[in-house]
């Protein structure tokens, strides 16, 4: 009885843990940008059939689903950090207020990659102030009027 309660709670373990680590990450690195919706579904399901998957002794379908997992957490990770904007921005313009750092923006449909945040900068050029977005995956940078 004991080995199977060990072993539900290494699933869910492993899955809180990785889960503390995408979050971290996306607050530290990436101020709330990064879609992790899909990643954190993955999780949970982990943390559901780990049991199954060890007690079965099923390595191949483990291996899989560990596979579609990293595969799916790499093209989720945004191209450019937080700071990789703000220096692309300061390229061009002088920042004046970081406050805002992310502005939410909206699209039509569900996408599970797709960013519902861009970084967001007040900056001054040529004596006048704007307010611009950059794009997490592309680093465009977008001005707002």
């Amino acid at each position: 009885m004991l080995k199977k309660v060990d072993k539900a709670i290494l699933g869910w373990g492993i899955s809180l843990v990785i889960f503390l680590v995408i979050t971290v990450v996306d607050q530290m690195v990436y101020i709330g940008v990064w879609p992790s919706t899909l990643p954190i579904i993955l999780l949970v399901t982990h943390a559901l059939y780990f049991k199954a998957d060890v007690k079965g002794k099923r390595r191949v379908p483990y291996w899989v689903f560990v596979m579609l997992f990293l595969t799916i957490l790499y093209f989720s990770i945004p191209r450019f950090t937080y700071n990789q904007a703000k220096e692309k921005v300061i390229d061009k313009y002088e920042v004046i207020n970081e406050k805002e750092q992310i502005i939410p923006v909206m699209d039509s449909g569900f996408h599970p990659f797709a960013f519902t945040h861009f970084y967001s900068f007040k900056v001054r050029s040529k004596e006048t102030e704007q307010r611009i977005m950059v794009n997490p995956d592309t680093g465009e940078i977008i001005v707002l009027r």
